[in-house]
């Protein structure tokens, strides 16, 4: 059974220590670079401002701000609860009226969203979003970030699925999957079992014509599909379980 972290207590001098860096120094750099930087902001960016958004940096914040979560539930921090809450606000104005949250579509092409599942992981970093949300509510119970997160979820289904007229898709670079499950374990909410179940199961399942929806949504913007890597030549849940795994470097 898991243990709340609120119930964990520490009491190795060297795991302490660890855990006093990434809290006193880590998490502190992390968003004061992230600042600096731009990613902090580009859930905010306005017409005019550099640098544009990244097509990942949204999850650079959403990582921040679970790690965050997760200090702040046995140690309290004014100046590291601000920039959470900061954050929330943050994700909570990004958000479009239909659900959708990436701040590099609303940038550079919102009629573009949702058509390169493989490379520009929108899943990937809606999935990071979710799981800092779990953090987030098992600190505040606000529900303040629960709401954005289930719109999103929603929004989500209403694109994807295997229903008639919903895309057959599924993330690029898997994460979502687990931060739906970790959002189902805390609300049971059917509807986050439901997505995961469906991207679990379609990922690598194949067509009429032999091909699986990366190879589709590849030919639908003019590029050749077979100039990539990838596992998803068959289902996940029937590799072999030491097949192994690889690390895209983008």
């Amino acid at each position: 059974m898991e243990v709340p972290t609120r119930n964990v207590e520490i009491t190795s001098s060297f795991w302490a220590q660890l855990r006093d860096s990434g809290r006193l120094k880590t998490i502190p750099a992390l968003v004061k670079a992230q600042k600096e930087s731009g990613h902090w902001d580009c859930l905010k960016w306005k017409e005019g401002h550099q640098p544009q958004p990244h097509p990942f940096w949204d999850s650079d914040v959403y990582k921040a701000t679970e790690a965050a979560c997760y200090f702040l539930m046995t140690h309290a921090d004014e100046e590291m609860m601000r920039n959470v809450e900061e954050a929330v606000d943050n994700i909570r104005g990004a958000q479009h009226p239909d659900g959708y949250i990436n701040s590099y579509y609303t940038v550079r092409g919102i009629e573009k969203r949702w058509t390169n599942l493989r490379d520009m992981h929108e899943l990937y970093c809606i999935g990071h979003l979710i799981e800092a949300c779990v953090a987030y509510e098992t600190l505040t119970g606000s529900g303040r970030l629960l709401e954005p997160v289930m719109k999103v979820v929603q929004h989500i289904d209403s694109i994807f699925g295997s229903e008639p007229g919903k895309r057959r898709g599924y993330p690029g670079h898997q994460e979502i999957e687990i931060g739906l499950l970790r959002l189902y374990e805390m609300t049971k909410d059917p509807l986050l079992l439901q997505v995961a179940q469906y991207f679990i199961l379609e990922r690598g399942t194949r067509d009429e014509k032999d091909e699986i929806y990366f190879d589709k949504e590849a030919w639908a913007r003019g590029n050749d599909p077979g100039d990539w890597l990838s596992f998803e030549f068959r289902p996940t849940y029937r590799m072999p379980r030491d097949y192994g795994y690889h690390r895209r470097c983008d």
